[in-house]
């Protein structure tokens, strides 16, 4: 059992996220010259751009994964396993909605990204998706 106080272990979560949030920053840092000295600049805006577009598509979660843990803490804790079977079998459907709302934008985005500036450049390595 943990017998450490309620603000002991919010001070360790404030530092392993705010550690966590260093080591992301700089691995994404390390990845992308590796990404500019290996694969080239052309490679690596293309890439950029559709990590961003992924990036924006995600906001569509708005915060429901954390709903879903908050909701499902007390049945939990009180082993209610039919209240469990309810709010999973409602945030399936949620996230099916998300899902919907995701692939939709993201599948109609595509034709768009054909049409870019960089698909019409003389690159071999920023088009070759599309050969």
């Amino acid at each position: 059992m943990n017998t450490a106080s309620r603000s002991e272990n919010t001070a360790r979560n404030i530092g392993v996220g705010a550690v966590r949030q260093v080591v992301t920053l700089l691995l994404a840092f390390a990845v992308r010259t590796v990404f500019v000295r290996r694969l080239g600049a052309d490679y690596t805006g293309v890439n950029g751009l559709y990590s961003n577009i992924l990036a924006m598509l995600s906001l569509a979660e708005l915060g429901v994964g954390n709903v879903l843990v908050y909701s499902l803490y007390a049945p939990l804790h009180r082993g209610d396993t039919g209240e469990i079977q309810h709010l999973l079998g409602y945030y399936r459907r949620i996230y099916r909605l998300i899902a919907l709302a995701v692939a939709l934008p993201g599948a109609g985005g595509i034709p768009l990204c054909r049409q870019s500036p960089s698909c019409r450049s003389s690159s071999a390595v920023s088009c070759r998706w599309r050969s």
